[in-house]
């Protein structure tokens, strides 16, 4: 719970009632852009304080067929798990809370990467000892 929202139970919602609609909702159906700096994909009038946020991880802007078992199944695993993302043939996937008074999607779930990668295709994958300042 999250001030009184479930936001596992509002994921759940999200992929089980939105994703269906897309062909509704989304003028270029079954295909849905995912571009290397991201965006939210999926979003519901009446959960508006969260959103499925996408990105290609494959150097550039990919369509995505969400009409693919694999991906319904991945998004629905993703939802009901409460992991912080997951990643579908190049695409990461994620759950945002969006704070309504902000223009700032934030994860649902905290979490602090070992390892980074870069639109470019950069990686940084480092821990750092507690107690031990930053490298600058």
């Amino acid at each position: 719970m999250n001030n009184g929202i479930d936001i596992i139970g509002d994921c759940v919602r999200l992929v089980n009632e939105a994703l269906p609609l897309m062909p509704l909702t989304h003028a270029s159906y079954p295909y849905v852009e995912v571009p290397v700096c991201g965006c939210i994909i999926l979003k519901q009038d009446d959960l508006p304080h969260v959103g499925l946020y996408a990105y290609s991880k494959a150097g550039f802007t990919v369509y995505v067929n969400m009409d693919l078992p694999g991906i319904k199944r991945t998004l629905n695993e993703l939802a009901e798990s409460g992991a912080p993302w997951t990643e579908f043939q190049a695409v990461r996937y994620e759950f945002v809370t969006i704070d309504l008074n902000s223009t700032i999607a934030q994860p649902t779930l905290s979490t602090v990467p070992n390892s980074i990668t870069f639109p470019n295709g950069v990686s940084i994958s480092d821990t750092f000892t507690p107690g031990f300042s930053e490298p600058k």
